[in-house]
Order: C-alpha cells, then sequence, then structure tokens
C-alpha cells in the first residue's frame, strides 16, 4: 500500500460565477431604499428634536402640493 503523507493535496482553481439577474440587482436596490428610508428618519428626528412630528406634517403638505402641481 502506498501512502500519500509526504505529497502536498491537489488544488483545484475555484472560482464564484460574478452573474445577477434583473431580480438580484432590484433586490438589491430596493434594499438599499428602505435603508436610505430608516437613515432619513434618524436624521430627522436626531436635528428636529421634540419636533419631529412637525418636521414630517410640513414635509408632508409640501408633497402633496408638489404632487397636485
Amino acid at each position: 500500500m502506498t501512502s500519500n503523507e509526504g505529497e502536498p493535496p491537489v488544488q483545484t482553481k475555484v472560482a464564484l460565477k460574478r452573474d445577477i439577474s434583473w431580480f438580484g440587482s432590484f433586490a438589491m436596490g430596493y434594499a438599499d431604499v428602505g435603508a436610505d428610508i430608516y437613515v432619513a428618519l434618524g436624521l430627522v428626528a436626531a436635528y428636529a428634536a421634540g419636533w419631529a412630528p412637525v418636521a414630517f406634517l410640513i414635509a408632508s403638505i409640501t408633497y402633496v402640493a408638489t404632487g397636485l402641481a
């Protein structure tokens, strides 16, 4: 019987496939937008302090007025 203890193991080259489908691209973009919304909420709450509800009310009125224009 022969033993392979003295020989290094045979290495095979493994490569990942770099392929993103349209669904994968959409999912990454959708997740990024979702994360940005939470960051924006935190920034508004930090800068507006106790006036955050008023800031969101003003922003929503501006949004609706712009949409109706």
